[in-house]
């Protein structure tokens, strides 16, 4: 196992180096300016209940979420990265047919629909003027509890939508060719290192 993991290192270094710029960013205690992106410290975000007309787009600083809801309460919730290119949001449908799965599988209940999410999404980008190199962090909670208590049959009004957008930068990556030639390999790698970890067990355990 040991010389495959020697055999890896340079193949895992060369992948780490390539999200150097991701790992550098992020607030700096020295820094007086705490945001990325200065448009970021007036930003507007959506938080609301099940129904188009039950949700609030509000300043970043006023945005709350009910102390009784799943996600404070237990962190009862599934949530999906979104990324806004040239005014298009990339795989849009596919992020919300997989948030939708999430949600059936977790059991939650009267749970806002694509449509109203879509359209939640839409008017919180609108509102902040965003069509390009914006990020969007969109949850669903399965919503406000009228008591305190992890069981969720209390959670009576429906699940929760919370849409944040920011302006946030794209990574850097290499060329096309050597990203693909990359993707191809590091499932290989993984499999070599699964191959040896499972025969390195063998062994031990035949010697057993």
């Amino acid at each position: 196992m040991l010389p495959a993991l020697h055999a890896s290192f340079p193949a895992y270094k060369y992948l780490r180096s390539l999200t150097r710029g991701h790992q550098e960013r992020g607030y700096a205690a020295n820094n007086a300016e705490k945001y990325e992106d200065p448009r970021n410290a007036h930003l507007l975000v959506y938080v609301g209940a099940k129904g188009v007309t039950q949700g609030c787009i509000v300043p970043r600083e006023m945005a709350a979420v009910n102390p009784w809801d799943s996600a404070v309460q237990g962190g009862d919730a599934a949530w999906e990265g979104l990324r806004v290119y040239r005014g298009k949001i990339l795989s849009l449908e596919k992020h919300l047919r997989r948030l939708m799965k999430s949600a059936k599988a977790l059991g939650f209940e009267n749970t806002h629909t694509e449509v109203e999410i879509k359209h939640a999404i839409f008017q919180v980008l609108a509102a902040n003027g965003m069509r390009d190199g914006a990020h969007i962090r969109l949850t669903l909670t399965r919503g406000e509890k009228c008591t305190s208590s992890m069981n969720p049959k209390f959670n009576v009004y429906g699940t929760t939508l919370i849409i944040l957008p920011e302006w946030k930068p794209t990574e850097v990556w290499p060329a096309t060719t050597t990203r693909c030639v990359l993707w191809c390999l590091y499932p290989i790698i993984l499999h070599v290192l699964y191959s040896f970890s499972i025969i390195i067990f063998l062994i031990g355990s035949h010697h057993l």
